[in-house]
């Protein structure tokens, strides 16, 4: 009795101190984080001990190995939510803090889940005819797995509190149909001939991975209905055939079940890859929102996890299913040598499906020069400037000493300017020499120039041109819990030759702003000759 007095204490004190100290943080962010938090910590943390309270465990809870218990997950994901309030308080340092937060976060949830998921699996070992117990306790953990993510996938929902009942309605409703899907695999699974070990595995890789994440963000509701209501018809079938057949089939399968798989190191091994890319698309569906189709267009990473799984499978079926060939048995003993040569498997195959990130060449822009920059003969822009329709020309004056020049060079960046197409031009440079002839240059879109933000999410979605060559890079972090990288561009505009002397530099602004959107602007951060 104890134990789940000092878990429930631990877990109201992890969900006051988010509750409390968040606020009183100086740290930029969309509204009420603090309540959405604090209440999930206070239901992850929280229903594990009341599981244990209702539903003790027994003294024996398994005589098999495992590498995870329910006590082990509930008290791991106890001292997250600890280091979570720890790194709350030190979130001033951490720059783009949302990020460290949301991985603590994740962590804590999928822990205490897992913690429940085991719990639930030594209930239903208990009581094999349980079924409809199994799937309602099921449907309970995947719709509590969406409701604990929603302070992180949905960054819309945390800028009000208490939310608004017409846009909490359908992630609550994608909730509960993932729920419906995810609790009736437990018994179709049965109904189709699988096994009480194979229903469970179906069940953690979907009520478990990323699909809490994308029913809340991505899923329509309709289809995903559909699915609901054949997979809950499929349960009823299985849950009203005969009692008889049913306990001949438990009892065939509590024989099998004694019998060892003999890949199970890859089988764990592809669990935990799953598993990885879950979290992976949950803390990327944050910041895709409400776009979360196009992570997986743009998302490199996923094709990369997916093609090292695939290889990974090939490969481990096929030395599996080789070993009679090779002399080796085909009947495992489950031992303490056959668990450890199992890890060891297992630990090869994941880092073996993440070997295509070596072949990974993200493409990159070209970057200004040094030997150009530090070896400018004149700086005539040191400071911003802003060219826009309230500034149309900007006019600056090259020393009377300075001669032999062959570049102009102009450093700047857009503002509100995603809806420039590539090539359109912004503005154009004007540089006059002395005998009074002008050397005419247009500052274009995605060539010369491009917006200072196109890295970011929501901004890359809609821009309409491409980054052009890069000056200097800034890291910015947003009160959503995004970084991005911003830019600033540079042109070399070559004056045809040497030219003798130049008497102006012009810039004039010549985008023409559409109406009813902010003007875009054109920021002069440097211009030198060279």
């Amino acid at each position: 009795m104890l134990g789940w007095l000092l878990e429930t204490a631990l877990a109201l004190m992890v969900a006051a101190s988010v509750w409390w100290l968040w606020p009183r943080l100086d740290l930029p962010r969309m509204g009420h984080e603090q309540q959405w938090f604090s209440l999930g910590w206070l239901l992850a943390l929280g229903l594990g001990a009341v599981w244990r309270a209702l539903w003790p465990q027994p003294d024996h809870e398994e005589k098999a190995h495992h590498l995870l218990r329910a006590g082990a997950c509930s008290w791991a994901a106890l001292g997250l939510g600890l280091v979570f309030v720890v790194l709350l308080v030190a979130s001033l340092g951490l720059g783009n803090y949302k990020l460290w937060l949301g991985i603590v976060y994740l962590g804590g949830v999928t822990l205490s889940l897992a913690g429940l998921s085991l719990r639930l699996r030594s209930r239903v070992r208990a009581r094999p005819e349980g079924e409809l117990l199994a799937l309602l306790a099921g449907a309970a953990i995947a719709f509590l797995a969406c409701l604990l993510i929603l302070p992180w996938v949905r960054p819309d929902l945390t800028a009000l509190w208490p939310p608004p009942a017409g846009e909490l309605w359908m992630p609550l409703a994608a909730a509960a149909l993932w729920g419906g899907v995810s609790g009736a695999i437990l018994p179709v699974v049965r109904l189709l001939g699988g096994d009480r070990r194979l229903a469970w595995i179906v069940f953690l890789a979907v009520g478990l991975g990323a699909g809490p994440a994308l029913a809340v963000s991505w899923l329509p509701l309709a289809p995903l209905a559909v699915v609901c209501a054949i997979m809950v018809g499929l349960a009823c079938l299985r849950l009203l055939s005969p009692r008889l057949r049913r306990g001949a089939e438990e009892q065939a399968e509590q024989a099998q079940e004694a019998r060892p798989l003999s890949f199970y190191w890859l089988l764990r091994a592809l669990m935990l890859i799953w598993w990885g890319v879950g979290a992976g698309v949950t803390l990327a569906a944050a910041w895709w929102y409400p776009r979360v189709g196009a992570m997986f267009t743009d998302a490199i990473w996923l094709r990369a996890v997916g093609l090292g799984a695939f290889m990974v499978t090939c490969v481990g079926l096929l030395a599996e299913y080789a070993q009679p060939l090779l002399g080796g048995s085909d009947s495992p003993r489950l031992g303490r040598e056959r668990k450890v040569v199992g890890v060891y498997c297992s630990v090869l195959a994941l880092l073996a499906a993440f070997s295509p990130f070596w072949l990974m060449q993200p493409p990159a822009n070209a970057h200004l020069p040094s030997y150009f920059s530090d070896g400018a003969r004149a700086v005539l822009l040191s400071e911003e400037t802003v060219l826009g329709p309230h500034n149309p020309e900007v006019e600056l004056k090259p020393p009377t000493w300075l001669s032999n020049l062959s570049r102009v060079f102009v450093i700047s960046l857009l503002s509100d300017g995603g809806q420039v197409e590539q090539g359109q031009v912004v503005a154009q440079l004007i540089a006059t020499d002395e005998q009074d002839l002008p050397h005419i240059y247009q500052l274009r879109a995605g060539i010369d120039t491009a917006e200072w933000d196109l890295d970011r999410r929501e901004t890359g979605l809609e821009a309409k041109h491409r980054p052009a060559r890069l000056a200097s890079t800034w890291i910015v972090y947003t009160a959503s819990g995004e970084a991005f990288m911003a830019h600033d561009y540079f042109t070399g505009l070559y004056l045809g030759g040497r030219v003798e002397r130049l008497t102006s530099v012009r810039l004039r602004y010549l985008y023409d702003n559409p109406p009813g959107k902010p003007p875009v602007t054109l920021v002069l951060r440097k211009v030198f000759l060279y």
